[in-house]
């Protein structure tokens, strides 16, 4: 079975607390994690299993450096070209931060209405109604939006395993596995 786990940290400060957002694909792909830290915010792209070795070996290290649990064996990188070109990988998830955001204040906004109108006691069935429907096109929004970003971070994590892969070819790694 194949394993896969990428890390970075790319801040010289010891990490913070890791930000987690599993992949729900995760045991089928047989993927591990994909993390990425930046002013001390650890960023993660995947299951969580083995974030924790990783992390200490970041806690130590002064410089950018990206971790790769890979086939079994564990790497660590500090070229500034894979580093750059794993920044923009993990670049790609942004925009579903601010979308995602918007969504959420929508969902606010009409759970208030929503609880303005339960209160009142001369609301009729029809305005009931009109806020149901705009629930159900909230909802069928926010999974439109999961998909999307489902789809984004099985692509994340595919040009990460093939950039691990080749920083490996190409000798731009350092195997700490004994």
């Amino acid at each position: 079975m194949k394993t896969l786990v990428i890390a970075l940290a790319l801040a010289a400060a010891p990490l913070g607390t890791p930000a987690l957002a599993c992949d729900a694909h995760c045991d089928e792909h047989g993927m591990t994690f994909i993390a990425l830290a930046e002013g001390g915010t650890t960023r993660i792209v995947g299951c969580v299993d083995d974030l924790g070795p990783l992390l200490k070996r970041f806690k130590v290290h002064a410089s950018p450096l990206m971790g790769v649990n890979i086939d079994g064996k564990v790497y660590t990188f500090d070229d500034p070209d894979v580093i750059d070109r794993a920044r923009e990988i993990f670049t790609r998830d942004e925009p579903f931060t601010s979308k995602q955001k918007a969504l959420e204040r929508e969902m606010e906004a009409l759970q208030r209405r929503q609880d303005a109108l339960d209160d009142d006691e001369e609301a009729d069935a029809a305005a009931h109604a009109k806020l149901e429907d705009e629930e159900r096109a909230l909802d069928r929004r926010q999974e439109e939006l999961d998909e999307a970003q489902d789809r984004v971070s099985d692509q994340m994590m595919r040009d990460l395993e093939a950039l691990a892969r080749e920083a490996i070819a190409a000798g731009k790694a350092r195997s700490t596995t004994r």
